[in-house]
């Protein structure tokens, strides 16, 4: 049995689009160079004790790491939804990759500087950049490149057989 649709189509207002409007806003493409161009360091107040007397210093500490995951929280959206945004919005996709540069910028900054531990900053900077660790790897010409074993007899290719097995080692099955 097939059900028949009885309800009759409403005629859509013109210019009217399915689904969810959405909560993109022009204001957020400055908003988000905004956000990632915070100063890299804010300062605070530390109090040391000096033979027994306080004293209050100011010192620099960086401020948190800008993040897209904290920045589309501040905007009450999800992060993939700044990803779709950058699909149909290119005044907003052109703010991201701006935005991807500052914090690729902050991030060798303060780790050269040492405020970042090296270790995390290399795993963040694979992780959130456009850099990686490059392999290269360089082939130097063999003298066995260029050898033709067609050219040796069944006994000599027997021989080389045996010789290669006793140089590769074996491997117990369990």
């Amino acid at each position: 049995m097939t059900r028949k649709n009885t309800q009759k189509q409403k005629s859509k207002p013109e210019g009217y689009t399915f689904g969810r409007p959405t909560l993109y806003k022009e204001e957020y493409t400055q908003r988000m160079i905004d956000f990632f161009s915070t100063p890299y360091f804010k300062e605070v107040t530390k109090v040391i004790i000096k033979k027994g007397v306080p004293i209050s210093i100011q010192v620099d500490v960086p401020n948190d790491f800008p993040l897209f995951e904290k920045f589309s929280v501040d905007i009450g959206v999800h992060r993939d939804t700044l990803n779709q945004w950058c699909k149909v919005h290119p005044s907003f996709s052109d703010s991201y990759k701006k935005a991807k540069e500052l914090q690729k910028a902050r991030l060798i900054q303060l780790t050269l500087s040492g405020y970042y531990n090296p270790t995390f900053s290399i795993f963040t900077a694979k992780n959130i950049t456009d850099m990686n660790d490059t392999v290269i790897t360089k082939h130097e010409k063999t003298d066995f490149d260029d050898f033709n074993f067609d050219q040796l007899s069944k006994d000599e290719l027997n021989n080389l057989q045996e010789l290669l097995a006793k140089a590769t080692p074996k491997q117990e099955l369990s």
